[in-house]
């Protein structure tokens, strides 16, 4: 082959390369916009970042994490329990059912709490009701009262008013210890309780707020409770010797008829032999109450109630 021959047979080779590439650098595929399904939508949240399977969204400082298949969202970094489930497809749509988004997630997005300043604490069981027994013998209803009486004082020092449903071990039904809400005139009510479960190993604290779906009548007991379970969440996370299990959602009967904002605390699992051991230590105790009291201002500086 003539040498010019092959300079044309070689430049026109490269130009086929050359006209190729830019072909498939053309013709990649372009992820779909975007886009929400209107409750989800109505949160007017702004992506940060996204793949096929998570998308993580922010409002001002205020990051959420959705998955999708899945339930729990990560709100600041705390996971958040739904009673419905996020998805996503291919077509890069995410949706996320009506009563999460209206109840749940937006009322977390507030900066603000109600004004607090009158909270009825109950030690949970008592008396004959034990509660949860460890397998050394520790019962929980002691553990409730041990950690409630630290929690009174550490709110009384911050300036708060505060009532308890028991100060001693006796038994109160469920229906009593809401009850009193309407004699102290509390703003808030907070339950206190020790986990098991069936699993040795489980570990953590959780917090509960009362779970009203398919919200038939009312969720305002869910609505005014939600960002008070999320604040003390956040307050126990600075807690490292305890894993945060995060916000969670109940029918449990204390918040069911709480009528005004209420939460439950499980302040670690008595059935793992490990964590009951450190359950029962009086500095435990004292730092669990004195961070889980920090989930509110301290009046006596005269503080705003801020969540951020």
């Amino acid at each position: 082959m003539s040498s010019v021959k092959w300079r044309f047979t070689a430049v026109f080779l490269l130009l086929l390369l050359c006209t190729g590439c830019r072909r498939d650098k053309n013709t990649e595929p372009v992820q779909p916009p975007l886009r929400f399904a209107p409750p989800l939508a109505s949160l007017q949240l702004k992506p940060v970042s996204r793949s096929p399977e998570k998308l993580l969204l922010r409002q001002r400082d205020t990051t959420i994490l959705l998955h999708s298949g899945s339930s729990t969202v990560q709100f600041a970094e705390i996971p958040v329990l739904l009673p419905e489930s996020v998805t996503g497809n291919e077509e890069n749509f995410w949706s996320l059912g009506e009563y999460s988004c209206r109840n749940i997630l937006r009322p977390l997005l507030n900066e603000e709490l109600p004004q607090v300043k009158r909270i009825l604490l109950d030690p949970g069981h008592g008396g004959h009701d034990t509660g949860a027994i460890a397998a050394d013998g520790t019962m929980e209803k002691n553990l409730n009262l041990q950690l409630t009486l630290l929690l009174a004082e550490k709110l009384k020092q911050r300036g708060y008013t505060v009532f308890l449903t028991r100060e001693d071990d006796r038994f109160l039904s469920l229906d009593a210890r809401p009850e009193a809400i309407a004699g102290c005139q509390a703003d808030l009510f907070i339950s206190i309780h020790h986990n098991a479960a069936a699993n040795h190993a489980a570990s953590g604290y959780e917090i509960y707020a009362f779970n009203s779906f398919p919200e038939t009548t009312d969720a305002s007991r869910t609505v005014n409770s939600v960002p008070f379970a999320l604040s003390a969440a956040k307050a126990l996370k600075k807690l490292p010797v305890l894993p945060g299990r995060g916000v969670k959602f109940a029918q449990f009967k204390v918040l069911r008829l709480a009528t005004c904002p209420a939460i439950l605390v499980e302040a670690g699992f008595v059935s793992n032999p490990e964590e009951v051991k450190l359950l029962k230590q009086p500095e435990f105790h004292q730092n669990f109450a004195a961070q889980l009291a920090g989930f509110l201002p301290d009046l006596t500086n005269g503080k705003s109630i801020q969540r951020h």
